[in-house]
């Protein structure tokens, strides 16, 4: 990935290559590969996933530039290694490259119901993944720093549909 013509969102639920709305709201990925970040997962009452994140773990939030988020974040430090702690999992998901356009995430956004500067379940963050080889790069993740009220938590380091 070159960060100056690209930027990577984290996919752990629906959005996964192997999902239909993959195909449908990520149209112009540009690649996918596996990735973990940290957090924990649990699933809304409609059966959809969601990812707690921890606070502290948050490069930046999304506000209505998307772009100057991502270089943003980019000048921050990232973390050497990330490692699970007690509480938190090493959520297992898809990098998905992604065309560093000003409208690259509108589609994604639309599904995961997220308006930057509103109060939504789920927020847009900056966070750093671990990918396999070792290497940490930041990406967008829609997530949460609270679950949500009436969700459960997941068991497990990754979400499974039939579970919906």
């Amino acid at each position: 990935m070159n960060p100056e013509y690209a930027h990577y969102l984290f996919a752990y639920g629906t959005l996964r290559s192997s999902h239909s709305e993959h195909r449908q709201f990520c149209p112009n990925a540009l690649s996918v590969t596996p990735a973990r970040v940290l957090g924990i997962l649990f699933e809304l009452k409609e059966g959809y996933p969601i990812l707690v994140i921890p606070p502290e773990f948050a490069l930046r939030s999304a506000t209505l530039d998307c772009l100057q988020d991502w270089q943003e974040a980019r000048k921050l430090p990232l973390p050497q290694t990330i490692e699970p702690s007690p509480g938190l999992r090493l959520i297992e998901g898809e990098l998905i490259e992604l065309p560093l356009e000003y409208h690259s995430l509108d589609k994604t956004d639309a599904w995961e119901s997220f308006q930057p500067e509103r109060s939504t379940t789920y927020r847009r963050l900056i966070i750093p993944a671990v990918q396999t080889d070792g290497s940490i790069v930041p990406t967008w993740a829609y997530g949460a720093f609270q679950p949500p009220a009436q969700s459960l938590p997941v068991e497990a380091n990754h979400w499974s549909p039939q579970t919906r």
